[in-house]
């Protein structure tokens, strides 16, 4: 709903135009409607139609932004670091228990035994993690000053 400001002279009885379009007698004290109107196409077009402003004055500065609920960081916190020391533990188990391979050798690989190696695949991998990083980094920069 809007506020009263920005309604300007709409009659309350008039239902004619129900459709959120201002009316050709009334202007937007925002925004220039014929300016617009050229630019919109399409779905753009009917989207913007039925927005509505609402003006809600926020005090700047006041207190904290974020509320203070440090007990749930906390809580994350402990949960990644049981995690971590449970799969650490886990993996070390298993790797412990697994049979030598004299005495039982891994399992065949059919895709391996149809696919010759390809000797160059590795430092492929490893250009690629390192470009795939240095943008990341890139990105990092940039969206810190924003």
């Amino acid at each position: 709903m809007a506020s009263t400001d920005h309604q300007g002279n709409k009659d309350p009885t008039n239902t004619s135009q129900t459709d959120g379009t201002p009316s050709p007698g009334t202007s937007c004290p925002v925004h220039n409607h014929a300016a617009e109107e050229a630019k919109r196409n399409g779905l753009r077009k009917a989207l913007v139609r039925h927005r509505d402003y609402v003006k809600i004055s926020v005090p700047e500065g006041k207190g904290n932004r974020l509320p203070s609920e440090w007990w749930k960081t906390f809580i994350a916190l402990f949960y990644a670091v049981l995690n971590l020391v449970l799969t650490t533990v886990m993996i070390t188990v298993v790797h412990e228990r697994v049979p030598p391979k004299e005495s039982s050798p891994p399992l065949p690989d059919k895709f391996f035994d149809y696919i010759d190696r390809v000797k160059w695949a590795f430092t492929v991998t490893e250009v690629n993690g390192m470009v795939l990083v240095s943008i990341w980094c890139i990105q990092l920069l940039f969206h810190r000053y924003k």
